[in-house]
């Protein structure tokens, strides 16, 4: 199977079939709460018939009469003591019907959970895909389709979370109602306690996962850019301004506000909030960023190309365009967070939230990785521009 199509069809098989699998279990329980309901509306009218013909037969004088017969859970009952057997019996059957009328109302649950979770991955499958698509196309449709996701998304989440919790635990109540008979065993009680504790856990973690989610839509602003460095005035490295300086005028791109040196990564512009470490210094405004490492190596036309290449990106915009989709990733990013922290808890029920949520974000990166390397090459070529090819 060609990789592609075993990554899509993993895709599917985590996002959709689970939400499925929760729709046919509820449907089954469905079917079984009818005929459950049934058979104890069966027994019910049956012991009914049973008490009306003991109490006919009871003597008017109260005298017992051992012709009276009933037998209850193994064990044979006569005279007045088989009435009063019969009628604790109809009595019990009454109680279990009433608890099973309340037991058929949770397999409609599970099945709208299920069905609501499958169709949410669905229609996520298929923006994500179409807003990947349109965002290779145009760099506007990037920004503006994958900042309607970011939106969308947390809410979505959240609701699935909230579909796939409540068929869990609708499922397990259903379940457990088997075991709502009086005279419950040691077996039964185990059951009924690892029922709830279950309960609570998924509980637990998927409310979480929700206020997660909820401040993931409120949180949208990306964190500051940490650079490891010292910022350099004019007045202390004066040949590095004009350079820098003359380099933009001939490109025709805005000039940087500050420029700042450090001891690693390598050459880049920012246009958001920063810090300065050590030292926790802010810094905004259009930044350049050289690491003097490279700079003692490299020949000064060679200096000249790369400051020229990387003050492209504000003649391109490219920094503009990266301080629209940075509260993206932000946004998204945050709410993956949210989800993967809940996921361990709920027995894999967030799996399909979680899988969507990256698979969003692969879209999101698939597209800002075709603008970047397309807006990279055509820096290369502004770079090479002041100073030559070969540099």
């Amino acid at each position: 199977m060609p990789l592609r199509l075993r990554s899509v069809t993993h895709l599917i098989a985590a996002t959709v079939l689970l939400p499925l699998g929760i729709l046919l279990l509820g449907l089954w329980e469905q079917e079984r709460a009818g005929a459950d309901w049934a058979d104890l509306a069966a027994e019910r009218e049956h012991l009914t018939r049973i008490v009306a013909d003991l109490e006919a037969r009871a003597p008017p004088d109260g005298r017992p009469d051992f012709r009276m017969q009933f037998r209850r859970n193994g064990k044979g009952y006569g005279g007045p003591l088989a009435l009063v057997q019969a009628r604790a019996a109809r009595d019990e059957v009454a109680t279990l019907t009433t608890i099973m009328d309340w037991r058929r109302l949770l397999p409609p649950v599970v099945v709208a959970a299920g069905g609501g979770a499958a169709l949410l991955s669905i229609l996520v499958l298929l923006a994500g895909a179409a807003l990947g698509r349109l965002g290779r196309a145009s760099r506007d449709a990037l920004v503006a389709g994958f900042s309607w996701m970011r939106r969308l998304l947390p809410p979505v989440l959240a609701l699935q979370v909230l579909f796939t919790t409540a068929g869990f635990v609708a499922a397990v109540v259903f379940e457990a109602g088997l075991l709502a008979r009086p005279g419950l065993g040691g077996g039964e009680i185990k059951m009924l306690f690892v029922a709830v504790v279950a309960i609570g856990a998924v509980l637990v973690a998927a409310g979480a996962t929700v206020l997660g989610l909820r401040r993931a839509l409120s949180a949208f602003e990306p964190d500051p850019l940490s650079i490891f460095g010292r910022v350099v005035s004019p007045a202390e490295a004066p040949g590095l301004w004009r350079l820098t300086e003359g380099l933009a005028d001939r490109l025709g791109a805005l000039k940087p506000e500050a420029v700042v040196v450090g001891l690693t990564g390598g050459f880049f512009v920012s246009a958001g909030p920063a810090v300065v470490e050590p030292g926790g210094a802010p810094l905004t405004g259009r930044i350049l960023y050289l690491p003097l490492p490279y700079l003692a190596l490299l020949r000064g036309d060679e200096v000249a190309a790369i400051i020229g290449h990387e003050l492209a990106h504000y003649a391109g915009g490219d920094t503009v365009y990266s301080q629209r989709f940075l509260p993206i990733y932000a946004g998204v990013g945050r709410s993956l967070d949210a989800v993967a922290q809940g996921h361990a808890g709920t027995f894999g029920l967030l799996g399909p939230s979680l899988h969507l949520g990256v698979f969003v974000m692969e879209n999101f990166h698939l597209a800002v990785r075709h603008w970047s390397r397309t807006r990279e090459f055509t820096a290369d070529a502004a770079g090479a521009g002041p100073a030559s090819v070969d540099a």
